[in-house]
């Protein structure tokens, strides 16, 4: 009724001077309220966090134009100053949460935990809880994004997953974990049964959950067989400056050349899905590049010789069908659980058709009958 009422009599209950939005999120009316300086920041606070935007947003100039176009009253911060805010935000909000999960009756939570190897080789480790209320309404909020020390062995990881956990009060209230198909969760899940055991609720190992998408590594016992030593040549130049080595020789291309970017080899990650497909393709970009380099006397024994670059190329037309289904599988705009099982016949034909064709070569062959074995496991 009060949904009814907003959107379609708002005018009876909104003052005819008092503006409204339509929130996309909750497709609710809700009323702007009068303007503050208090209340226009904690509007913008939102707007960076929810968004994702740059603290540095506010020093923009043609931001601050827009700002005061909007409203001249309205006196922006420093980005210094809004960073605190953010932190500040951060440290209340958390607050709310444990005194939520402390107040509240709410049952056993599900959690997601996942790593990442930032840009800057910092790991990082997210946890995310999920449950419903007593109404039957799912929640679900992120506990923890933080750096992990040390390294990725199972053993440290459900150590600091297990801390965030405490932190919040849920230690007692897991009923099962789902991770992706790293091998070191394996290792996790049993270091996190043995320090719950003797919790008032301990977690069952047979409550972990595997993310079900294909994955690369489906397949990682027949690419040994594809000259992976080989291969691993190409990332002989990983800390090589590419680009600076090009523009010094006096013969490199004009500017068409895309040689002219610096473009560096990538590292091959076996937790991140189609990692070892991108390691080749970008190694394929720079072929011409990494043929230079091995031609110089520090690099002399490295060379990728004609027949082993076909061997990559071969590779990455082999792991494409991968990329190309988790990809697909990894969108959130769209419903993508009935698409699961026409996704993972369609991948087994290709792989089975792959197998009976003679113009691949042997060890491709072998690496799609592996794969296509592991698959119908």
């Amino acid at each position: 009724m009060a949904n009814h009422m907003m959107s379609s009599h708002s005018t009876k209950i909104v003052p005819a001077d008092q503006a409204t939005l339509v929130n996309h999120a909750t497709h609710k009316l809700e009323v702007v309220k009068p303007f503050s300086n208090e209340y226009a920041r904690e509007a913008l606070l939102e707007m960076v966090i929810m968004n994702n935007h740059p603290f540095t947003l506010v020093e923009e100039q043609s931001f601050i134009k827009f700002c005061a176009i909007l409203n001249p009253n309205f006196r922006l911060i420093k980005s210094t100053a809004f960073r605190n805010a953010i932190f500040r935000r951060y440290i209340s909000e958390r607050k709310d949460i444990i005194q939520y999960f402390k107040r509240k009756s709410i049952g056993m939570v599900s959690a997601t935990t996942d790593l990442w190897t930032s840009g800057n080789n910092l790991a990082m480790m997210a946890v995310t809880v999920t449950w419903l209320t007593f109404d039957f309404v799912m929640m679900e909020v992120t506990l923890g994004f933080r750096e992990l020390q040390g390294d990725h062995s199972g053993v440290n990881i459900a150590n600091c997953f297990l801390s965030i956990l405490t932190e919040f009060g849920l230690q007692n209230r897991l009923l099962c974990v789902t991770t992706d198909n790293a091998s070191s969760n394996g290792t996790f899940i049993e270091e996190l049964a043995r320090l719950t055991k003797d919790f008032d609720h301990p977690f069952e190992k047979e409550n972990w959950i595997r993310c079900q998408g294909p994955h690369p590594q489906l397949s990682s016992s027949g690419r040994a067989g594809m000259s992976k030593a080989k291969c691993r040549k190409v990332l002989i130049a990983d800390n090589f400056d590419i680009g600076e080595e090009l523009r010094e020789d006096e013969e490199s291309p004009g500017e068409d050349n895309p040689f002219n970017r610096v473009l560096l080899p990538l590292r091959d990650v076996p937790t991140r899905w189609n990692s070892t497909l991108y390691v080749l393709k970008r190694d394929i970009t720079i072929q011409r590049a990494l043929d230079a380099t091995t031609t110089q006397r520090e690099w002399r024994g490295s060379e990728i010789h004609e027949e082993e670059w076909e061997k990559i190329k071969e590779a990455v037309e082999f792991l494409n069908p991968f990329a190309l289904k988790t990809r697909f599988l990894e969108g959130y705009k769209y419903p993508t659980l009935g698409t699961v099982l026409p996704l993972f016949t369609k991948l087994l034909m290709s792989l089975e058709k792959w197998n009976l064709d003679a113009d691949h070569s042997t060890e491709s062959r072998e690496a799609a009958l592996v794969a296509t074995e592991k698959l119908k496991k």
